[in-house]
């Protein structure tokens, strides 16, 4: 038997096998590489891609302008530019430091922290925001300059927009603010900041290796969108003057703080909402507050309008009916007296309001019944959303009958107990002018888009409260409010008719014992209102103001009224409001004074009319028009005491 010859060496079959496991270990990587490239991640290596032969151009758009009814510019964003440095380019930070410190006014020390890397992979450095046009200029220069161009490598600019507002603090707290990125974060600017807000938009170029392609490089251009523009209810003319009337009477008065709200009873339309705070040290002050809208306090007599209101479409009553007031009135574990007292008497319900009778206010509200006077409140609008949608909005709060207690029938009738903002109190009277129509408030007007067409918000809601005949009995009470019986004598107003209605109430405060308590005798805290319309005979303004916590006189007849009578002696001046009865007018027509829709002149000083500082503004808007000066020298022409 012949053997085979021994084999010398590795066995072939063993190098092929290695060889075939190799080829096929790579060809599993290799389709896992087209599973990744194809399934997995399709989408970074396509960018990966056009990144070699795109490049992208950010278009930089603009937020929308929010104006006033007159077209005046409340607020705008302007081109402006970020400084900006890439700290790995940056060839010596002393040197390129002291070429910014000058320009930006930032300190040499600050700048080489921000131009120094902090690690290697620190790409990013950002200098200065919003530089002005001066500043962009020289630093262009400087980059451009061959003699600094070493200094000035890896410094860039990137174009951004810088929010404006160029009546500084007018309708600050209304019109609101925005972040560093442009985003809303109060007011309308908050409130409507989808509309407000841009989107940018993108060139995209195709290149090479030496760059850009002329002749034959694709150019895709997607438009920015800029957004639109949004046209307040608001007047300026009417805003400012009711904000330095409130800060003069602010300031004169003691009072913690003061709001405001102008509307057109019709509309619904809000032509000034105002808010001051006083900033301890004897000036009153715009804040980036809107107190009408976000505060609820208990607004106190100037609710009677829901129990008058009641009485007269629901009970029969009109203004000349004549209803016994007794001395005092019991409700659950609390008496009710008048202010001043009276003995037992006969009142007719036009005196009821004049004189402010709580007894008779009550003892309405107790015929009417709790459950009917709930539903009133209701309808009026109040503890319910006003309808603005403005953020941090409070609704105020109306309890159901079924969670009142003790005195609580006698206390919500006149306003204690219940709470309110001023809107809502506005959009209560605005019915009441309005022949018994309630129209919801509107603080919009109008939008205006890219393409320069006006488009008209959604038209005013408007809801029957009472009947037109309801409203006629309202006004002839609250005429006497204003009348020489009333509690708002210095309500009035030249060649006008006014009604309206006062309300002075106490303030739940934490006295130190950690409890909320109205206080007591000579340790009280007030809110005074004063709700007022003219002329009386045809409503076309409706005035609401708020004075917080007054210190020289508690009556809102001594510190509201007087408020009310002076922004509205110049709004029916500025909006072209005429007196409603032929007397008036014809007063009217034999002083210097003239009804007209343009500025009123308002008491000034010797130095003459003032004007709001212009802000220049590049692309420029609308030139800012001068407004009138205001006395702002305390005490100046006040009146003392109801």
């Amino acid at each position: 038997m012949t053997r085979r010859p021994r084999r010398v060496g590795p066995d072939p079959r063993f190098r092929a096998n290695w060889v075939v496991a190799v080829f096929a270990l790579l060809g599993i990587f290799f389709i896992g590489v087209l599973i990744d490239l194809q399934a997995v991640r399709p989408d970074r290596y396509r960018e990966l891609g056009q990144d070699q032969v795109v490049r992208n151009r950010e278009i930089v758009s603009y937020r929308g302008s929010v104006l006033d009814r007159e077209g005046f510019v409340l607020a705008a964003s302007t081109p402006s530019h970020q400084v900006i440095a890439d700290p790995q380019l940056v060839d010596d930070p002393g040197v390129t430091a002291s070429l910014l410190s000058p320009i930006l006014d930032i300190p040499v020390e600050e700048l080489i922290g921000d131009l120094t890397a902090s690690s290697p992979t620190d790409r990013y450095g950002l200098l200065a925001r919003k530089i002005g046009t001066e500043a962009r200029d020289t630093i262009r220069d400087l980059v451009d300059d061959e003699d600094h161009e070493l200094a000035m490598r890896g410094v860039f600019l990137k174009p951004e927009e810088d929010r404006i507002y160029p009546g500084q603090n007018l309708a600050r707290g209304v019109v609101g603010g925005v972040d560093t990125e442009e985003n809303g974060i109060y007011g309308v600017e908050g409130t409507y900041d989808d509309l407000l807000s841009s989107e940018a938009g993108l060139e995209r170029v195709q290149r090479g290796i030496y760059g850009n392609i002329p002749g034959v490089g694709r150019r895709v251009v997607e438009a920015p969108e800029p957004g639109v523009d949004l046209v307040l209810t608001i007047d300026h003319r009417v805003q400012f003057m009711t904000e330095q009337i409130l800060a003069d009477h602010c300031a004169t008065t003691g009072t913690r703080s003061a709001n405001a709200v102008v509307s057109d009873p019709s509309t619904g339309e809000i032509l000034a909402m105002a808010t001051v705070v006083a900033d301890g040290a004897g000036k009153c002050v715009v804040p980036k507050y809107n107190a009408p809208i976000i505060d609820a306090y208990e607004p106190g007599s100037v609710m009677k309008v829901i129990p008058l209101a009641a009485a007269v479409e629901d009970l029969g009553y009109t203004a000349d009916s004549i209803i016994e007031v007794p001395e005092r009135i019991k409700v659950g574990d609390k008496t009710f007296i008048d202010h001043p007292p009276h003995p037992d008497a006969e009142f007719t319900l036009a005196e009821v309001a004049a004189q402010s009778s709580n007894v008779g206010t009550i003892k309405m509200s107790l015929e009417l019944g709790a459950d009917r006077f709930y539903n009133w409140t209701q309808a009026f609008g109040f503890s319910q959303p006003t309808g603005l949608d403005m953020a941090d909005e409070a609704s105020g709060t109306v309890r159901k009958p079924k969670d009142w207690w003790g005195s609580d029938a006698g206390s919500i009738a006149i306003g204690q107990s219940v709470t309110a903002n001023t809107v809502q109190l506005a959009s209560a009277y605005n019915a009441v002018a309005n022949e018994g129509l309630l129209a919801k408030p509107r603080l919009v007007r109008n939008v205006v888009g890219a393409d320069g067409v006006v488009r008209a918000a959604d038209p005013t809601e408007t809801v029957r409260v009472f009947s037109p005949e309801t409203a006629t009995e309202l006004i002839k009470m609250f005429t006497r409010v204003v009348g020489p019986d009333g509690t708002a004598e210095m309500a009035a107003v030249d060649g006008y008719t006014v009604a309206g209605k006062t309300g002075t109430a106490w303030k739940a405060f934490d006295d130190g014992s950690g409890k909320l308590s109205y206080g007591s005798d000579g340790n009280r805290r007030y809110s005074a209102t004063f709700a007022g319309m003219l002329p009386a005979e045809d409503p076309g303004l409706v005035v609401v103001v708020v004075m917080d916590e007054p210190v020289t006189n508690t009556a809102a007849g001594a510190v509201a009224a007087p408020v009310f009578a002076e922004i509205a002696q110049y709004a029916v001046r500025v909006l072209g409001i005429a007196p409603g009865d032929p007397v008036g007018q014809a007063q009217l027509a034999a002083t210097d004074e003239k009804v007209r829709a343009v500025q009123a002149p308002y008491p000034g000083g010797p130095e003459g009319p003032g004007e709001i500082p212009e802000v220049p503004i590049d692309p420029p808007l609308p030139k800012l028009p001068g407004l009138p000066w205001i006395d702002e020298t305390p005490g100046a022409s006040r009146p003392a005491g109801e």
